[in-house]
């Protein structure tokens, strides 16, 4: 039995175009700022709609003082905040 194969007029593009990846430096802030507010989608409430964070972005967050360099993706962005998850999602995850 052979592996599944993508069709060929499946419609590919470069990811580029579709979506932003996003470099948030938490060194700048001068609140104290966790790990966990970062997964809050409040957190995010000031950067969600119009030509910012959007479905599907990337963001890296590095930690104050270096104490995370995480990478997230926007998997929903509505008024008042921005749900994230940690990127990669591997598919153990996905099922669970």
């Amino acid at each position: 039995m052979s592996a599944p194969v993508l069709p060929a007029k499946t419609t590919i593009r470069s990811h580029e175009f579709d979506s932003t990846i996003w470099l948030v430096d938490l060194d700048r802030v001068t609140t104290p700022i966790a790990f966990a507010d970062v997964m809050a989608p409040e957190f995010w409430q000031h950067h969600a709609g119009g030509a910012k964070i959007k479905r599907g972005d990337l963001i890296r967050v590095l930690g104050q003082g270096r104490s995370f360099d995480v990478m997230l993706t926007a998997t929903s962005v509505f008024a008042g905040g921005i749900s994230v998850e940690t990127w990669p999602l591997y598919p153990s995850r996905a099922a669970s």
